[in-house]
């Protein structure tokens, strides 16, 4: 297989992306299995309320890296990962989507 086609997503435009890009690439099987693992392990019971998954925002924070962002669109492209159709707020304010298991 062609060695870029294994990289993860990164911008084709952009030689830092794709120096980044190479960078990760001997980290993304393990990250990607971290992810599954969090959101696996995510259900907390809470006063009685339960909240599945995590978003974007939660997973950079935990990882304290951008490149979880593109780990967990690869697991949604791969068919592991899928919107909950909840949304979250990030630290921003904002709404953000939760990502669950398939």
């Amino acid at each position: 297989m062609n060695r870029v086609a294994e990289l993860p997503p990164y911008q084709r435009h952009s030689l830092t992306s794709l120096e980044a890009a190479l960078s990760m690439q001997p980290h993304l099987h393990r990250m990607e299995k971290q992810i599954l693992n969090l959101i696996t392990d995510s259900i907390i019971l809470e006063e009685g309320n339960k909240e599945d998954g995590w978003t974007d925002d939660e997973l950079i924070r935990q990882f304290d890296t951008q490149s979880a962002r593109p780990r967990r669109i690869r697991l949604v492209q791969l068919g592991l990962l899928k919107d909950s159709g909840l949304t979250r707020k990030t630290r921003t304010g904002r709404k953000a989507t939760v990502w669950i298991l398939t």
